[in-house]
């Protein structure tokens, strides 16, 4: 993990996410904790610098952002607040496996992250003050069910309210569960008046409108592709199959698959929505095509 300062008393640990870090007089907090095989790196870090956090702040249930909470629970006896729908998830992680299952009792595969429990609840759009430190936190849904924003001063953590130009050239599909709302959310970071936006993934930015442009830009360009492949009817599958193909993307796991799904389900649903596209049944499948 490398050690990288924003502000004063801001700094990040960059590894698979960025993972927040903010000292408070004595107090540190972390937001968001990485992934579960990261957890122990993680802890080495902190020891070395003597270092003891007292709150970890979780921007969404994502397992590469609240993987670590159970290892740093143990060890720390920390704080953990969370938006009250996604600390379902983070104390019930098998919620999300059912979810991609369709409510199905899901594949062992898919039964990854190990609970961690949620002590205070953070609602989106308030201000509030923790152990001293006056905090913002925005509704930035859109990435998942119920994300917030981390607002200290004039620096926003973002999670994944918006997708790194890394990002967007790296998946073809970043993953999504409400189109609207994303845009929604993109739009909000764009009128704001914070000084510097740190993604989960990639790296921070001043000039949030460039990065909002492109993340829009990436939306329409899906959009446009998902349009043309339903001139003719298919189903999911097809549709998935089709896309895949047009992208180039190789599936080789189940924790691929389900989440590449649930990202084009969002598309289908907004498009169904805005009347762009419809609903049949083709086979006795559910289809969908062009309006």
């Amino acid at each position: 993990m490398d050690f990288m300062k924003i502000d004063e008393n801001i700094a990040i640990l960059k590894g698979f996410i960025n993972i927040g870090l903010i000292w408070l007089g004595k107090e540190l907090f972390l937001i968001d904790s990485g992934l579960e095989e990261e957890a122990e790196e993680l802890n080495g870090f902190l020891r070395e610098k003597g270092l003891s956090p007292a709150v970890l702040i979780n921007t969404h249930a994502h397992q590469d952002h609240c993987g670590a909470n159970n290892y740093l629970q143990k060890h720390y006896n920390l704080d953990i607040f969370a938006a009250y729908k996604e600390s379902l998830f983070i104390e019930n992680p098998l919620f999300e496996a059912y979810c991609f299952s369709s409510g199905a009792s899901p594949l062992e595969e898919m039964k990854t992250l190990l609970p961690s429990r949620v002590t205070d609840f953070l609602l989106p759009g308030e201000k509030k003050e923790i152990k001293g430190g006056e905090f913002f936190f925005p509704s930035l849904v859109g990435h998942s069910i119920d994300q917030i924003g981390v607002g200290i001063g004039d620096i926003l953590f973002c999670g994944d309210a918006f997708f790194s130009p890394y990002v967007l050239e790296r998946y073809k599909l970043p993953f999504l569960v409400d189109l609207d709302r994303f845009l929604a959310s993109l739009e909000y970071l764009k009128k704001s008046n914070y000084r510097v936006f740190i993604p989960a993934h990639g790296e921070a930015t001043t000039d949030i409108e460039t990065v909002v442009d492109l993340n829009i830009a990436k939306v329409k360009k899906i959009e446009e592709d998902i349009l043309n492949l339903l001139v003719e009817e298919k189903s999911i599958e097809d549709l998935l199959e089709a896309l895949f193909s047009y992208y180039e993307i190789k599936i080789s796991r189940p924790d691929q698959y389900f989440p590449l799904k649930t990202t084009v389900m969002a598309y289908l649903s907004s498009l169904s929505n805005r009347k762009s596209i419809r609903t049949g049944i083709k086979g006795n499948i559910l289809s969908w095509r062009v309006n």
